[in-house]
């Protein structure tokens, strides 16, 4: 499968309003706040830390996870999305399985393109909420390009690209959300992406939050310019769902 008919599946087109296509982006930085990107080759091995109290969000990126395998252990339930291709684990509650931060989670993943990893996650206080694995061999030519900007439009594009797929830029600065400020707490604040000048916060949506983009940003405020909601319709009931909102940035 190629890179290019991946992200025709997995992205939509951008709406002027409020709707972004979603596609893999070039990174040159390592991590960012709340993700790890691990480098991998087909039959690899992976061991990352990931957190413990949170929702995690575990992606192949340019391919996507087709089958999965998990070994036995507890403090985690896994949630496999097959229209998007991720996983989400979902931390069993600390009082029904003590300790749960100090076992490693197994996973065997099996790619739409026929590539095999095995994970070890750690779960430990405050780790990443976002784990990556980017196969070189996947790699190809006609990657995108990280989208400069140099307009409005294309600024909003590009600052919602990258923060929905996670993937870091060296056109943004990613900093922890200061969650204690969030005004309803069923849309909490997660990361804050910085470009020049427009800022992108990403969101964990409780059950109570909005489901669709139009509600979501008449919720978050005027300022609000645009926002992405994954359209996957088994998510949109369900506690921790992401989102991403951009708007005007705002002076430090």
């Amino acid at each position: 499968m190629t890179t290019n008919s991946w992200r025709h599946r997995r992205a939509g087109s951008l709406d002027a309003a409020l709707l972004v296509s979603l596609f893999a982006v070039v990174a040159a930085a390592e991590s960012t706040a709340g993700t790890r990107i691990l480098d991998a080759a087909d039959h690899a091995e992976l061991a990352a830390e990931i957190s413990a109290d949170s929702v995690v969000r575990v992606a192949l990126l340019s391919d996507r996870i087709e089958r999965v395998i998990r070994l036995p252990g507890e403090g985690f339930s896994v949630e496999h999305d097959p229209v998007a291709g991720d996983l989400y684990l979902h931390p069993v509650a600390e009082s029904t399985v003590p300790q749960a931060s100090a076992v490693p989670q197994a996973l065997f993943v099996g790619s739409e393109t026929g590539s095999t990893y095995r994970l070890s996650l750690i779960p430990v206080p405050g780790g990443p909420s976002q784990i990556l694995v980017r196969n070189a061999d996947l790699e190809t030519a006609d990657r995108a390009a990280p989208v400069p900007e140099t307009g409005r439009v294309v600024g909003i594009a590009g600052l919602l690209r990258a923060a929905a797929s996670g993937e870091p830029s060296p056109n943004y600065r990613v900093e922890t959300a200061d969650q204690d400020s969030a005004a309803d707490m069923d849309i909490v604040p997660v990361e804050v992406w910085r470009g020049p000048r427009f800022e992108a916060l990403v969101l964990t949506l409780g059950v109570g939050a909005p489901v669709d983009a139009p509600d979501l940003a008449a919720a978050l405020g005027p300022d609000v310019v645009a926002v992405w909601i994954p359209e996957h319709g088994a998510r949109r009931h369900v506690a921790e769902r992401l989102a991403v909102a951009v708007r005007e940035a705002r002076a430090q």
